[in-house]
């Protein structure tokens, strides 16, 4: 309770209806006396004809000029009415706080000792290719590259359209076509195109790269497919683990949810017992305004 609204209530007094009827009352019971406090004055009015003729009493002046009694009446009607009021509000806002009170608030008057939210285990990931070739030592790791090499610049020399295939194509058609003529009579010219090197010599040395980069490409696509295979089982493993990891916390989260329920469960409870004690809560009359109560009281019965 608000320690500025403790003031206004007791173990026994008036409801809030029963406030609020009182107030009325004393509302009424004032109002008369204003009206008469009103009316006041101090001079009787005659009323006559200019002639002087038929004078006649229209209004008679007040006799008796001891108001203190009527003002005092009218004084502690008005300030029963502005305690009756405030206290109504004052019980008012206290319903209002005990209705509006959050689960943080009431778990810090109770002392809650609340549960840790679970936190979720960091997500196991796979391993990255580059990361496959950083826990192989410096033979491992060069061999690699060196094949990645050797096939590339094998490849690209062998290839149907690279250097020596293109040549070797050459070599055959010299072979079977070693003139070439260009121009006609006397401003003609004639190629003639000589081997250089025998065609056993070409033929032998392109099966024998065709062969060598079979052999490396070989040995290459078994390093790619181990690290393709270390790849793939640390999926399956970074998998197994996330299950893992979210079983665990789904059961963390089930305690942390069924703690948490059991606490607002209780903090409702309280909410609602605060509830009940503000809306029943007394409304107590001063020392010094319980004559004027009396007598207003009085006039409902």
């Amino acid at each position: 309770m608000m320690e500025k609204d403790k003031i206004f209530f007791g173990e026994s007094g008036l409801t809030t209806t029963s406030a609020n009827y009182v107030a009325n009352l004393a509302k009424e019971s004032y109002q008369e006396l204003e009206k008469e406090l009103e009316a006041i004055r101090f001079y009787d009015l005659d009323v006559e004809l200019l002639d002087g003729t038929n004078r006649k009493p229209l209004k008679k002046g007040t006799t008796s000029v001891a108001f203190q009694e009527k003002l005092e009446t009218i004084s502690q009607a008005k300030s029963l009415i502005a305690w009756l009021r405030e206290a109504i509000k004052a019980k008012e806002r206290l319903i209002k706080k005990a209705e509006n009170l959050t689960f943080d608030e009431i778990a810090k008057e109770l002392n809650f000792e609340l549960p840790k939210y679970p936190e979720r285990e960091e997500e196991s990931k796979p391993i990255t290719e580059d990361e496959y070739w950083a826990t192989k030592n410096i033979k491992e790791r060069n061999r690699f590259y060196e094949l990645q090499t050797e096939c590339a610049v094998i490849g690209q020399f062998i290839h149907p359209r690279g250097t020596f295939a293109t040549e070797r194509e050459a070599l055959l058609k010299a072979i079977n076509d070693p003139y070439e003529l260009k121009g006609s009579g006397r401003d003609g010219i004639l190629y003639t195109k000589t081997p250089s090197v025998s065609i056993a010599d070409v033929e032998k040395i392109f099966y024998e790269l065709q062969n060598l980069h079979r052999s490396y490409q070989a040995e290459l696509n078994k390093l790619k497919h181990e690290c393709e295979v270390a790849i793939q089982d640390s999926v399956t493993q970074a998998n197994k683990e996330n299950t893992l990891k979210s079983e665990r916390y789904a059961a963390l989260y089930k305690e942390y949810s069924n703690k948490m329920e059991i606490l607002k469960t209780k903090a409702e409870e309280y909410k609602a017992e605060k509830a009940r004690e503000a809306y029943s809560l007394k409304i107590i009359i001063p020392d010094s305004l319980k004559p004027i109560f009396d007598k207003v009281y009085k006039l409902g019965k």
